[in-house]
């Protein structure tokens, strides 16, 4: 959406867009005209002010077919790739999110492993 306003670079505008939201959503219109989340990312501001990239959530596709009819079937779910940073999880909890909730997403990195 934002690249259709202003002519930029995509490192250009993702610096921007960064600074202001830390987590990035890509979303995309599948063959079957669905919208789907492709992918929930974190944007880590480091001290050297260099920036980590980490994926959050990703949609994993598990069917893709055409029927006879040529209408497309795609089916999928969401997965949880990695936990959120220390620093997201200190921002949300200035902004109000319950501890309980940060707590969960935290322990999820622990099962992931």
């Amino acid at each position: 959406m934002c690249k259709r306003a202003v002519d930029m670079s995509d490192e250009t505008l993702m610096g921007y867009v960064t600074e202001a939201y830390p987590i990035i959503v890509f979303c995309k219109q599948l063959e079957n005209k669905q919208r789907r989340m492709m992918e929930i990312m974190e944007c880590e501001i480091l001290a050297d002010g260099t920036r980590n990239y980490r994926t959050l959530f990703q949609y994993i596709i598990t069917e893709n077919r055409m029927d006879e009819k040529g209408k497309f079937y795609i089916e999928g779910y969401h997965e949880q790739k990695c936990s959120i940073s220390e620093s997201l999880s200190k921002r949300l909890l200035e902004n109000g999110m319950p501890v309980e909730m940060i707590k969960n997403m935290k322990r999820r990195e622990e099962t992931m492993k």
